[in-house]
């Protein structure tokens, strides 16, 4: 008698080693995708839970800036309003009151300005000054420095009002889109204060 799988092709013989171990290549490749897509799954997770730090400080810092813009929206809300009803006192009391209460002195500047915009409104050239010269104390700008040279302007005081145009042109911050048309303007405030 002729043994049969001495004599069988090749092919034949591969072809019958994977049907008999066909389950466990199918288990195997099941663990196989299955690991892939826990380790993918993992690598995902790992990346969205460990972050930058940055990035959490600047999530953190978005949310305190809004934080900040609402007091401030508010607070103005408020002084305006009694400014319109005539209560400029009052409208000056809100503002201190929130000036005080400030532990920041970005806001403690923005009050400061907002507070001596709205005595330059009103006609006090005076206590707006005083509150723009405290705003420059802590946080000085280009458009402080403008402001102010405004103020000096309708006070009829032509030299302080150059002075101050000189220092916001200074004070242009040179990645400002606008740097150059601030500082045209500013200089022809100074060629025309001159005269």
């Amino acid at each position: 008698m002729v043994d049969n799988k001495k004599h069988q092709k090749p092919a034949h013989k591969l072809r019958r080693f994977f049907v008999n171990k066909k389950w466990p290549i199918i288990i195997t490749s099941i663990f196989m995708l299955l690991a892939v897509v826990l380790a993918s799954t993992w690598f995902v997770i790992d990346n969205n839970t460990n972050k930058n730090p940055s990035s959490t400080i600047d999530v953190e810092t978005e949310n305190r800036e809004k934080i900040v813009n609402e007091k401030l929206e508010n607070t103005a809300d408020s002084a305006r309003l009694l400014v319109a009803n005539g209560d400029l006192a009052g409208a000056a009391k809100v503002y201190d009151a929130a000036i005080l209460s400030s532990k920041d002195d970005v806001v403690e500047g923005d009050l400061l300005l907002s507070k001596a915009v709205m005595y330059f409104n009103s006609g006090d050239y005076d206590q707006s000054l005083a509150a723009a010269k405290e705003a420059e104390a802590i946080r000085p700008s280009a458009n402080l420095a403008q402001f102010m040279a405004t103020i000096y302007e309708s006070k009829l005081d032509n030299i302080s009002a150059i002075s101050y145009y000189k220092k916001a042109i200074k004070l242009i911050e040179p990645s400002d889109p606008l740097a150059e048309s601030s500082k045209s303007s500013y200089q022809s405030s100074i060629t025309r204060l001159a005269v």
